[in-house]
């Protein structure tokens, strides 16, 4: 019995070694600049690419309040997320919510976001439902695929989140992907879970780090 659960660890940890070998995301940037005052920003395209190495196609599904990165200290921005690491610790991206009850516009929008999500038959409000319908993606076998987000940083108080650094330390930013294969049937739509589930594909559960990091910059 105790060999039987040997040779099963052993397997498992052949598995999930492949299966981390399986995709990998790597920064194209080799530098990110920051502005040194807190007033103002500094923009950046940051750009990174995700190869998937394997036969199998893949569907990644970064649902908004995954709990697989509710703890990851980031900038979350669609489908990824920007982390800033010094060499004493991680910056967190500070948040406050806003309150759009005053916005008619905002409400209006959410009102027919809503409605078309229920004319189509679903239960996902149609904030979420749109929101997934954008950041999900697909990767096809020795396929790789690239990304671009505009990120200026820092992020003054002034917004609706604030992300500070302080200019006498050094900073490193890496990237992760991530997708939430949980109650998956849930929140596809009907289409996408048809293509996954008769084409074979498999929705990917976990959060891919980039195997790189790139130096932040201060400027003027």
């Amino acid at each position: 019995m105790k060999k039987a659960f040997f040779l099963f660890l052993i397997g498992f940890f052949f598995i999930s070694c492949n299966n981390k070998e399986e995709l990998d995301l790597e920064i194209i940037n080799n530098i990110v600049f920051v502005s040194k005052s807190k007033d103002s920003s500094r923009n950046n395209i940051i750009t990174y690419k995700l190869t998937n190495k394997s036969n199998k196609t893949y569907c990644f599904l970064p649902l908004e309040n995954s709990r697989l990165i509710y703890k990851i200290k980031c900038l979350k921005l669609d489908n990824s997320g920007f982390v800033f690491v010094n060499e004493k610790d991680t910056i967190k991206r500070d948040v406050r919510f806003i309150n759009f009850s005053d916005s008619s516009f905002q409400n209006k929008l959410f009102e027919i976001m809503d409605e078309k999500s229920k004319k189509l038959g679903y239960k996902l409000n149609g904030y979420t439902k749109d929101n997934i319908d954008k950041n999900k993606f697909f990767i096809h076998p020795k396929e790789t695929i690239y990304f671009e987000k505009l990120v200026s940083l820092p992020i003054p108080d002034r917004f609706s989140s604030k992300l500070m650094f302080r200019i006498d330390r050094k900073y490193m930013m890496s990237v992760f992907v991530y997708s939430d294969s949980t109650k998956s049937k849930d929140f596809l739509s009907r289409p996408d879970f048809k293509t996954i589930t008769e084409n074979g594909y498999e929705i990917y559960h976990g959060v891919i780090k980039s195997k790189n990091k790139v130096p932040i910059k201060f400027i003027d």
